[in-house]
């Protein structure tokens, strides 16, 4: 007995047997240039597809290098690439973008900060080039602090000795005004006593001369009654020689 799969190809035998010569010609050709057209255009898409898969690996490097410059600039931002590789959809930019924002606010206000600390440094320690120098720096660090606390001792150290200097000028030239008020005192005490000492001495002089003029002008009577008149200052009549001493008298008296 024969197979069905003899019988069919003796049938597709007998068929090609039919065709003509010419037709079985035009028609291989036909084939053969369909064959090249499809070899063409699988190897136009072997090519487009190796172009893929390198444009893909180069892809997931850019994103892993992507998401490793995340990570060190936004630690946080590890969870973003992990929901959108679980939901197998794209990063969504606008969460990097927010927390990108708030590091950049972070960023200039720190910034903002070491200028301020700058300027105050530059009025503790104007002029310092030293001192300067270290904010040329990317970060100051404890190298730095460690300079300034270093330079700040010094100034300090200055400081106490001007005023100590200070101190002791001020010391002594209190007590070369104490000693000038003692010399004036002092001097002002001996004036009051020459003083009090004068007042005596004129005291006892004009109590001699009214006692002097008292025996003149209780003993002399009589002589000033013939001795010659005196002339006023005045210009007035002129007056006795007892009248004279009674005047002088009161006036030393009243002194």
């Amino acid at each position: 007995m024969v197979s069905a799969g003899g019988a069919e190809k003796d049938i597709d035998l007998q068929v090609v047997e039919n065709i003509p010569r010419e037709t079985l010609v035009a028609l291989l050709k036909r084939k053969d240039k369909e064959a090249k057209t499809l070899q063409g255009k699988i190897d136009k898409l072997e090519e487009k597809y190796v172009k893929v898969v390198r444009f893909n690996k180069i892809l997931m490097e850019d994103r892993n290098s992507f998401q490793r410059f995340c990570h060190e600039l936004l630690p946080e931002s590890d969870g973003v690439f992990e929901e959108a590789a679980a939901q197998e959809t794209a990063t969504n930019l606008n969460e990097l973008l927010k927390q990108l924002s708030s590091w950049r606010s972070n960023a200039e206000a720190a910034n903002e900060d070491r200028k301020v600390f700058r300027q105050f440094v530059e009025l503790v320690f104007p002029g310092e080039e030293s001192t300067l120098q270290l904010f040329d720096r990317p970060a100051l660090g404890d190298e730095a602090f460690n300079a300034l606390q270093q330079r700040w001792v010094e100034v300090e150290d200055l400081h106490n000795q001007s005023i100590a200097s200070i101190n002791t000028m001020a010391r002594e030239q209190v007590l070369a005004k104490t000693e000038e008020l003692e010399a004036a005192q002092h001097a002002h005490r001996e004036a009051d006593q020459k003083i009090q000492e004068l007042k005596q001495e004129l005291t006892v002089f004009a109590r001699e001369k009214a006692k002097r003029l008292k025996q003149k002008l209780h003993g002399g009577d009589g002589e000033g009654s013939s001795s010659a008149p005196t002339i006023d200052t005045e210009g007035s009549a002129p007056a006795s020689p007892s009248r004279a001493w009674e005047l002088e008298l009161r006036q030393l008296q009243d002194q």
